[in-house]
């Protein structure tokens, strides 16, 4: 995304998953509020986000019509693709903005979960993946063919949990690992037959993973790795 981040930005997103613009607000610590308007696969859309240190605290989508809020708002949002958007950004005071509870809870349930729950059956959940950055212990920073990225990844991920953006020429994937298995991941690619040239998202794990390695594995790519220490994760809070 490019970075523009002053007091009123517009920036256009073509070819982009909102998914990606979240996270890199994210990483940016981004406080103040989102508005993205124009047109995805599914149709005409407006989103609404407010965003504290990069965490959404209120979210409204209207779809075609159809108006989704807080959780429900960011699940739908992780699987949109800009076909032609433009995004504004607006910093403003943390007094400003709308904390919607239903929101908060949710992520104050995330550390209720991990205390009675094992990671693995909540990292799907993309507020949780959002919620991860924050207490990544280290980075590592991956180059080289997607096959051997994939391996050290599997590597890495010993007895933590990774979250993972991997970027190459044809292909780019958002990977969660834990305990070296791949528990989720998002992958988009161009196919790679002529009459197949076309975009393609799909949702993957570790028994899915082999179609990506047959047909991807050769090419070369950029991974930043967000290695999480679980136990400093299962202490924190979400705070407003």
């Amino acid at each position: 995304m490019k970075r523009i981040f002053g007091d009123k930005a517009n920036i256009s997103i073509r070819g982009k998953f909102l998914r990606d613009v979240l996270l890199e607000l994210n990483l940016k610590s981004f406080t103040g509020r989102l508005l993205i308007k124009g047109k995805v696969i599914e149709g005409f859309l407006t989103l609404r986000i407010h965003l504290i240190n990069g965490l959404p605290t209120y979210c409204l989508l209207n779809i075609e019509g159809g108006v989704l809020t807080s959780g429900k708002c960011i699940e739908l949002i992780d699987r949109l693709l800009c076909m032609d958007c433009e995004l504004k950004l607006e910093h403003v005071e943390i007094n400003e903005l709308v904390v919607d509870e239903t929101l908060v809870i949710a992520y104050r349930g995330i550390t209720e979960e991990l205390k009675e729950r094992s990671l693995t059956s909540i990292l799907k959940n993309p507020l949780v993946q959002l919620y991860l950055i924050r207490y990544s212990s280290n980075v590592e920073i991956l180059h080289g063919k997607l096959q051997k990225v994939l391996d050290e990844l599997k590597t890495l991920s010993g007895n933590r949990a990774i979250l993972a953006i991997i970027k190459g020429e044809s292909i780019t994937c958002t990977l969660v690992y834990y305990s070296s298995k791949l528990i989720h991941g998002v992958v988009t690619w161009y196919g790679l037959e002529e009459e197949q040239k076309k975009l393609t998202t799909k949702i993957i794990d570790e028994d899915t993973l082999g179609e990506i390695k047959h047909n991807y594995g050769l090419e070369v790519v950029d991974c930043t790795a967000y290695l999480i220490n679980k136990e400093k994760l299962r202490k924190s809070g979400f705070q407003v």
